[in-house]
């Protein structure tokens, strides 16, 4: 998949939500089930919509085209999303408003993504199409103009689709196998963090506590082996409830 291809935009049939009409916004973020979310909020309201899965790919983009908007996970595969954050906070000329966004309720993320630069900060799951608009309003230089119209889409929440979710649970499956293999803590940190924020997104408190357990546990002496297989046991699990309704129909 290009990492720069816009994704596919349709028509709001209520011209009245499309506050963010003409905007080009840029979701950094490696879950596709999120990346989704934001896709569906960002196109309900009229803006296009590119995504980047990397601080490597959103880099090679933002060097050649800059969106109005950048929605930025502060958990990233390659690195922390803060560093972006900084880089396009200093640059020179037009600057896009940098929206920080994050899953991982431990720490305070917010308070260093704006000393980083960014506008404003969204926990995730992003609760609604309002709170999603609102925060980009609040911050956009035309955003009282763009709210003068009346707003109709209300706290309609998104969820993301079955084949998103499939994907995050084997992105994370795939990388604790990886670093079970070599012992890597630094990749068992990132997967753990990214499972963190998936469980916020389901709302399954489960994973959730799972994850955190995991990652608890990184600072023992001894490699977490059991931490690690019941949360890959337990998103095996979650994986094999979604094959039902969507590996079936995929392999038909």
């Amino acid at each position: 998949m290009d990492p720069f291809a816009p994704l596919s935009a349709s028509t709001s049939k209520n011209s009245q939500a499309r506050v963010l009409h003409g905007l080009t916004i840029m979701a950094i973020e490696d879950s596709r089930a999120a990346s989704e979310a934001i896709r569906l909020m960002g196109v309900a309201c009229g803006a296009r919509i590119r995504r980047a899965d990397s601080l490597h790919a959103a880099r090679r983009h933002l060097a050649i085209y800059r969106p109005n908007v950048v929605v930025v996970d502060l958990g990233l595969p390659d690195g922390t999303g803060l560093d972006v954050i900084a880089e396009l906070s200093q640059s020179v000329g037009a600057r896009p408003v940098i929206i920080a966004i994050s899953g991982d309720g431990m720490g305070e993320w917010q308070q260093a993504a704006r000393d980083a630069g960014a506008d404003a900060t969204l926990e995730k799951p992003i609760e609604s199409i309002k709170v999603f608009s609102d925060a980009i309003l609040d911050v956009l230089p035309d955003g009282e103009a763009r709210r003068s119209g009346t707003m109709s889409h209300g706290h309609l929440g998104i969820e993301p689709g079955t084949e998103s979710l499939a994907t995050d649970f084997e992105h994370a499956i795939g990388a604790f196998e990886d670093a079970l293999l070599i012992n890597d803590v630094a990749t068992l940190r990132y997967a753990g963090r990214f499972v963190v924020g998936l469980g916020r997104e389901l709302r399954d408190p489960a994973l959730s506590k799972s994850a955190i357990g995991l990652l608890q546990s990184l600072g023992a002496p001894e490699f977490p082996e059991k931490q690690l297989q019941d949360l890959t046991d337990l998103l095996t699990a979650r994986l094999r409830q979604l094959q039902p309704s969507q590996r079936k129909v995929s392999n038909g």
